[in-house]
């Protein structure tokens, strides 16, 4: 899994009227807490993002992964940088991994994921998001799933 911030992380894009996102309401530091599954996976994730008035912002994710192909829980931790910008309601950010600690037990798990993450740290990758809906301290991120993820303030 590549990028460093929720913006990377969750890809989400969702097919909704183009409405003007304030950016001042945007600024500021978000935590944002969510999980994503599949058959095999289940990751849960706690992201503390800082939009920053000069449109670079900082991010860090703890990702907590578990599942029945998974033999031990797997917890890791990532930091970030990279700059943004809006377009409407869309968000969209340029990023790269600065750093990824194994926050859980030592495992097997965690030395594959981390020895597979490791290798994206510096590399610069590009996202957008699609903000479901934002004001001063809420923001909503929504999927074509029907997904969404709450961020506050």
């Amino acid at each position: 899994m590549k990028g460093s911030s929720l913006i990377v992380l969750l890809n989400l894009v969702v097919c909704s009227p183009v409405w003007a996102v304030s950016e001042n309401n945007l600024i500021g530091t978000w935590t944002c807490a969510g999980s994503l599954s599949d058959e095999t996976t289940k990751t849960q994730f706690t992201s503390t993002e800082k939009f920053k008035s000069d449109y670079t912002y900082e991010s860090q994710l703890i990702l907590v992964l578990t599942g029945p192909l998974l033999a031990e829980v797997t917890s890791l931790k990532l930091t970030g940088s990279g700059s943004w910008y809006l377009a409407g309601n869309i968000l969209t950010g340029t990023d790269s991994i600065k750093s990824i600690e194994n926050i859980g037990p030592k495992t097997r798990m965690s030395k594959l994921m981390m020895d597979s993450m490791s290798m994206s740290i510096g590399d610069i990758q590009q996202s957008t998001s699609t903000i479901a809906s934002l004001d001063e301290k809420k923001m909503i991120i929504g999927s074509e799933d029907g997904h969404q993820i709450s961020c506050f303030k």
